[in-house]
């Protein structure tokens, strides 16, 4: 993927809420996830609240990362259109 502009990174941040340099990762992460950025950005957003999980952090952020994104598309007013999911396994907001 080639590197965002300052206008992309920044309507990333508008949506979400998450800080800059979160989404600059999640553009640079996203190869690792079909090129989805909104999951690469739920998997730093679950990076930093999974201190109290016991075990594989890492794999415990990647498996309920496409869930937690496709609920931020449900919920974010122009999120889906803005940052379409481009890998296939949708879920839905209740696994978590």
């Amino acid at each position: 993927m080639a590197a965002p502009d300052a206008d992309e990174v920044r309507r990333l941040r508008d949506l979400t809420g998450s800080s800059l340099m979160d989404c600059r990762r999640a553009y640079e992460m996203a190869e690792e996830f079909g090129g989805d950025v909104v999951v690469a950005l739920a998997v730093l957003h679950r990076a930093g609240i999974a201190i109290h999980h016991k075990g594989d952090r890492d794999a415990w952020n990647r498996k309920g990362a496409p869930a937690q994104a496709e609920c931020w598309r449900a919920s974010i007013p122009g999120l889906a259109e803005s940052f379409p999911p481009r890998a296939a396994g949708a879920s839905s907001c209740s696994e978590r």
